[in-house]
């Protein structure tokens, strides 16, 4: 495997009459990222270097 070409930070897109589904997902990232499953996944795949650095609702 080599160095990644390029990353992006990517987001999760949902519909805002989905209640509380945005509240859960962001609960899972966050629960991946303070767990350090976030970051064992990007060393695994070497894109440690798109790797967002909270999780957040945009609205």
């Amino acid at each position: 495997m080599g160095d990644p070409r390029d990353t992006a930070r990517y987001g999760i897109i949902l519909a805002e009459n989905h209640g509380q589904s945005a509240q859960a997902v962001r609960g899972a990232v966050k629960s991946v990222m303070t767990d350090g499953t976030y970051k064992t996944i990007l060393e695994k795949w070497n894109v440690s270097n798109g790797a967002i650095p909270t999780s957040e609702i945009r609205s």
